[in-house]
């Protein structure tokens, strides 16, 4: 005994039979897209890259050994009507090249009598007018927009002759030269303002693989701020005599003796027209107007260098001019003075305490003398990074025990040295 879900497997099987069946003989073409209408029931809409190149339309009968007559009307949208009759045929077999957009009908006849009836509507897709349109700018960031026009896509109902449209979706490919990264969002894009001139171009393509393509030149208005330096090797006068100098890895970090010597290089990117400098440091402020400035550190302390720099030339409402500061300043740290003195050497050519010479950091002035033990001058300098190499006169002294003493002075107030003591000299 047949239940009842056998039955209703048995009918949707048939149903799916007729259903492939109808659309195997249903109108047949190459289009590169097809949709369908919005009415009901719908109607196939097919999209052709380019009706000039003569596309066809076609239809094979399910039953190819009967014959039969065709017939192929186009609409007449005044009318919402099928009444111009393009072309007859007969056999189980028809087709016609379509080179005007617009509704068709094919009327299957056989024996004079119409057997089947199918509509379908033909377009072919344009993209005109591309613009690149600037949405938002100002110092610090650019939004811009697509925009194109499209020639309407137009279909009626054949019942009530109300007009549909054709949707056809729109891709964008955005590119930038000088490179700068983007965040899309459909036909629009975001980005940093650029700091130099830029050429932004759009691609907009449909489904149909048509394309059209246009640029924006856009002249720069945003400035970025940045610079270098040159960190010299301290000095304590001008006479090429030298004091301590740290630096690591950290090349945004000078740290040493005083006076610390930097020359700045400003590498800004931009349309700048002028330069603020500002080197702030323990107590107070100072500022630079000059394009490289130069500045010698002498107080002991901690620095920060900020540069910003300003395009005076922004003629959007509402802004005047542009500017940016350094986000992340250098920073220049100079020690305090320190002086210490050892009690020994050994100046037997081992590479290891071959001379008497002070540790000093940040020492501006500096005057040192030896004797022997009956007050003889056996050495002086005033270079605290040159010490005594246990000779005098260009011949070996002595060992034993010799007398020093040193007067010094820092860059910072109160920093002054006297310091007298005895030395050994070890052979």
């Amino acid at each position: 005994m047949i239940n009842r879900s056998t039955y209703i497997w048995c009918f949707i099987f048939v149903f799916s039979w007729l259903l492939n069946s109808n659309i195997k003989a249903q109108i047949e073409t190459d289009a590169i897209y097809t949709t369908q209408t919005s009415y009901s029931p719908s109607d196939p809409v097919f999209i052709f890259e380019n009706l000039l190149l003569n596309p066809n339309l076609r239809y094979t009968a399910a039953d190819q050994s009967e014959s039969y007559e065709f017939e192929w009307y186009r609409h007449n949208s005044d009318t919402n009507t099928w009444d111009q009759l393009l072309q007859t045929q007969t056999g189980a077999f028809t087709v016609i090249i379509v080179n005007q957009p617009g509704g068709y009908l094919l009327r299957v006849n056989q024996n004079g009598n119409m057997v089947e009836e199918y509509r379908c509507w033909v377009f072919e897709t344009e993209i005109a007018n591309p613009e690149i349109v600037i949405d938002f700018q100002d110092c610090f960031s650019l939004e811009l927009s697509a925009t194109s026009e499209s020639i309407p896509l137009t279909y009626y109902d054949p019942s009530t002759g109300n007009p549909g449209t054709v949707s056809i979706e729109k891709t964008y490919q955005w590119s930038v030269n000088p490179s700068i990264e983007f965040t899309q969002f459909g036909a629009s894009i975001e980005m940093n303002a650029p700091v130099e001139d830029t050429q932004i171009t759009v691609t907009i393509s449909d489904v149909t693989g048509k394309s059209v393509s246009e640029y924006l030149d856009y002249h720069a208005i945003a400035v970025r701020a940045h610079y270098d330096w040159d960190v010299m090797r301290p000095r304590t006068s001008d006479d090429e005599k030298s004091n301590e100098m740290h630096r690591g890895e950290d090349t945004s970090i000078a740290e040493g003796s005083a006076p610390i010597e930097i020359r700045f290089e400003e590498k800004s990117s931009g349309p700048v027209s002028r330069w603020a400098w500002q080197i702030a440091g323990p107590s107070d402020t100072i500022a630079f107007r000059d394009r490289n400035p130069f500045y010698v550190f002498q107080r002991a302390g901690e620095y920060k260098v900020y540069l910003t720099v300003y395009n005076d030339h922004v003629f959007l409402e509402g802004i005047s001019e542009c500017w940016h500061r350094t986000p992340d300043p250098n920073t220049v740290n100079v020690m305090e003075s320190l002086l210490e003195v050892p009690n020994t050497f050994t100046p037997n050519d081992d590479g290891i305490n071959d001379e008497f010479r002070v540790a000093f950091r940040s020492i501006r002035k500096f005057n040192m003398v030896i004797y022997n033990r009956w007050g003889r001058r056996v050495y002086s300098s005033s270079n605290p990074s040159e010490g005594w190499d246990g000779t005098i006169g260009g011949k070996r002294a002595a060992p034993g025990v010799y007398f020093y003493h040193i007067e010094a002075e820092g860059y910072n107030a109160n920093e002054k040295y006297k310091l007298s003591g005895p030395v050994h000299l070890i052979r």
